[in-house]
């Protein structure tokens, strides 16, 4: 709560997504279960991000360093993470999915939650290709709704039931759908 409040970020979308990094473990050591170069610990710091913060606050940390950190002592380094992309991308991070794409794709930082995070045969779509629900690429959406769930689309986008819809197709719930001319997310009922 502390790093969230600190940093004036979503205390309940920072937990989600240490949840959803760490495969619910909240383990500092957690290493990527399906990719040996992918990330480690809470939020599954990859090898770019460490490179990332060592320069921007002058530390020397290394997946092994961070690895051995307790969870409070990492989580000192979440909010270094998260104050070098609030400032790098002059965005507060406020709105949940933002958050989660600092943490998945800082590039997409503000971006629409449709925005393609990972494109179909690139490392980062290979080591999570069962967030495609679409099989288009990996959005920002696709990644933030199983990390935060409906927080990902708060203030973002109006919802669209299934059930009442006046046109009936195969939606996927949680999907990004536009119907004349509006933007919804796909829930049901």
């Amino acid at each position: 709560r502390e790093v969230a409040n600190a940093r004036g970020v979503s205390y309940e979308a920072l937990l989600r997504i240490i949840d959803f990094e760490s495969a619910g473990t909240f383990n500092p050591a957690q290493l990527n279960l399906r990719n040996a170069k992918g990330g480690v610990g809470l939020i599954q710091f990859t090898q770019p991000a460490i490179d990332d913060l060592n320069k921007e606050f002058g530390t020397s940390y290394t997946k092994d360093s961070l690895s051995r950190m307790s969870r409070n002592q990492q989580m000192d380094v979440v909010e270094q993470y998260i104050e070098m992309w609030q400032e790098n991308s002059k965005n507060n991070l406020l709105k949940p999915i933002d958050l989660a794409a600092a943490i998945i794709s800082p590039a997409k930082i503000g971006q629409p939650a449709d925005t393609i995070i990972y494109a179909i045969g690139t490392p980062g779509y290979e080591s999570q290709p069962y967030l495609d629900k679409n099989k288009n690429g990996i959005t920002l959406a696709e990644y933030a709704i199983p990390a935060i769930g409906q927080l990902a689309i708060q203030g973002t986008y109006d919802t669209f039931d299934v059930a009442r819809a006046k046109y009936k197709t195969d939606y996927q719930i949680g999907s990004i759908v536009e119907i004349d001319g509006k933007t919804y997310v796909v829930r049901g009922s």
